[in-house]
């Protein structure tokens, strides 16, 4: 006689939907917000703007995890066809409306259809069978599941390192957190197991209820409490479109420039591998000279390139809010209105978040800000998945973060927004990342540089290069592809050739040698480092030379660009000394080096603080940075 499954009983169908809406809840709505709420900063757009993809993916998903419970105990193929039916229509929707699969897009339906004809062969072997077993074995390890994303989300995850492209864990964290984590994974199951063996009749749907009610709703107050509690400023997407233009990076002046590269992460020990590995950057630096012996006053992007760019030395100790430093930091006369006094148009390409707060604190700042409508919308399949690795990263277990993380870095908001092309052309992403070199490389490859600004120009241009390993430059084909490089250098190479494009077209329409250029870079990828420091002054020309000697630090950058403009320094005393006063003879002061502890969050006042970077020590360097022996530790 053929067995039929009985439709389940309240308790069981309340338990699947429980489970179903708190893990898919959990996963794709709750947890991204959190860590959104958490981190305002570096998701850049709004919560609006994130709200409708994140929301339709929870319900999707609910209901694809529905679905197969319903396949169980209805015996009904028309479950599981209709969950393989959605996510079919989800891969065909992102592949016309966004372009993504485009090579794999036509791989990914057969698989799709092939995982439903072996899912429909197997129902009819086993039609007769029955299936109550899997679907308590499923409820059990799913309770087991939410469980252990609850406890490692809240008690577990206190050796979480920053976004960065470049994240490692220890083996002993690996081992023993993963250990905590599958033993609190399979104890629903061993339980009802174990009181199975002693012939124990355990009805576990309540406890099931219980668990999935308690975990969402405790997940539902902390987001609702957080989001009561934070404040946030007007996102990216919101407002009027204010974008940086690369436009006007490709118009300079016949006589006079100043052009400044920010070669992010650039280490001293990655730059010495890149010219080791590659000597035809000797010839490509024409006219350069190569400081070694500099040193970056902070260890991130945050906040050494405003502090760069403002003269705003930022205190650790005062414990201020990423938003508070930037009002603080452009709110003053800084180098950059020096330059503006004195008849320079100044263009800046710099990244939202770690630079700079809004477009407001530069707008006047900026000659290439352009206007437009209003015509960002979500990546929605870069969005899920985005926000799924992520939320998922924070709720698994040590040994499986890496997996999720492997194509994040802390750029990722750059790909979650959508600008159309083909209505702007010139457009800037307002993070940057190798998203934003590689638009950067494609926009100055196809055009020229022209000599049209009246006015002298002073450029200052944020590159990713070394931050990770997201490009390479291919010498057979003289291309950068954006495929991923093996190492460092490799990225470090194509970083360097996006510069030399650049630098070629100065040199065709004549500007070069009348030109300052600076290649430097804002911090390195260790505690202990030197970081790249290459000058270009005007009329210089000839094979890259080397000089160790000069002691030179990130806090003499805002007099050297004064200096470099020609412009009396007398009144501008209050940004120091410049790179040309050491250089020049003068005796060396002692550096420092601030050692920052990253992303800390602080409740005071009544609300969350994003404090960016606290303070955590300080180094003193006073002779060469290139032996660690000279690096002592004061505080």
């Amino acid at each position: 006689m053929k067995s039929k499954a009985n439709p389940p009983d309240k308790q069981r169908l309340a338990a699947i939907i429980a489970l179903s809406v708190s893990a898919s809840f959990l996963m794709f709505f709750i947890t991204p917000f959190d860590m959104f709420l958490h981190n305002p900063t570096d998701f850049v757009v709004s919560w609006s703007f994130l709200i409708t993809p994140l929301l339709i993916s929870s319900i999707v998903v609910s209901l694809g995890i529905m679905g197969v419970f319903f396949y169980f105990i209805y015996n009904k193929i028309i479950f599981i066809i209709a969950v393989h039916v959605l996510l079919a229509v989800h891969i065909i929707n992102v592949h016309f409306t966004q372009r993504f699969f485009s090579e794999a897009y036509l791989i990914i339906l057969l698989a799709i259809v092939g995982s439903l004809t072996l899912w429909i062969v197997l129902d009819i072997k086993f039609k007769d069978k029955p299936k109550n077993k899997l679907i308590d074995i499923g409820l059990l390890l799913g309770t087991g599941l939410l469980m252990s994303a609850q406890i490692q989300t809240l008690f577990l995850n206190g050796g979480m390192g920053q976004i960065t492209g470049r994240v490692y864990y220890d083996v002993y964290r690996l081992t023993g957190n993963g250990i905590i984590w599958l033993l609190i994974t399979a104890f629903p199951l061993c339980l009802w197991l174990l009181l199975k063996r002693k012939n124990k009749d355990i009805k576990y749907e309540k406890a099931v209820i219980f668990i999935a009610v308690l975990i969402f709703g405790m997940q539902l107050t902390g987001l609702i409490f957080t989001s009561a509690n934070t404040v946030l400023r007007e996102g990216y997407d919101e407002g009027e479109l204010m974008y940086f233009s690369y436009e006007p990076l490709l118009d300079l002046n016949e006589e006079s420039n100043i052009i400044v590269f920010i070669s992010d992460r650039l280490d001293g020990k990655y730059m010495e591998e890149a010219l080791s590995e590659y000597p035809e950057m000797y010839e490509m630096l024409d006219g350069f000279t190569y400081y070694s012996n500099y040193i970056s006053e902070y260890g991130g992007t945050f906040p050494s390139i405003t502090v760069m760019l403002t003269g705003h030395f930022f205190d650790c100790n005062e414990l201020l809010t990423t938003i508070e430093y930037f009002d603080a930091a452009w709110s003053q006369r800084t180098p950059i209105d020096v330059l503006r006094e004195n008849g320079y148009t100044t263009n800046l390409y710099l990244d939202i978040g770690s630079t700079y707060g809004n477009m407001e604190q530069i707008l006047n700042r900026a000659d290439n800000i352009a206007y437009g409508d209003k015509k960002l919308r979500p990546n929605i399949h870069t969005v899920i998945d985005t926000m799924g690795r992520l939320s998922l990263a924070r709720l698994s277990p040590y040994f499986l973060k890496l997996f999720y993380l492997s194509t994040i870095n802390s750029s990722f908001a750059s790909i979650l927004i959508h600008v159309s092309s083909y209505t702007y052309p010139n457009y800037a992403n307002p993070v940057v990342g190798a998203e934003s070199d590689l638009d950067f490389y494609r926009y100055i490859k196809d055009k020229e540089v022209t000599t049209n600004n009246e006015d002298k120009v002073f450029s200052f241009i944020h590159l990713n290069v070394a931050h990770d390993l997201s490009y390479r430059y291919d010498a057979k084909s003289n291309e950068i592809i954006g495929n991923g490089a093996n190492n460092i250098i490799e990225t470090t190479r194509a970083g360097f050739e996006i510069i030399n494009i650049y630098m070629e077209k100065m040199k065709a329409v004549g500007v070069y040698d009348n030109t300052v250029i600076i290649i430097v870079a804002d911090h390195g990828d260790r505690e202990q480092t030197t970081t790249t420091l290459l000058i270009k002054p005007i009329n210089s020309r000839g094979v890259m030379q080397e000089n160790a000697e000069p002691q030179l630090t990130s806090k003499y950058f805002p007099a050297s660009i004064l200096e470099v403009a020609g412009i009396d320094r007398t009144p501008n005393d209050d940004f120091g000394i410049s790179y040309f006063d050491i250089i020049g003879g003068m005796p060396p002061p002692t550096r420092y080096v601030q050692l920052l502890q990253s992303s800390l969050w602080e409740w005071t006042d009544g609300v969350w603080r994003n404090i960016r970077a606290m303070h955590s020590g300080v180094f003193q360097v006073p002779a060469d940075a290139s032996d660690l022996a000279n690096w002592q530790r004061i505080d």
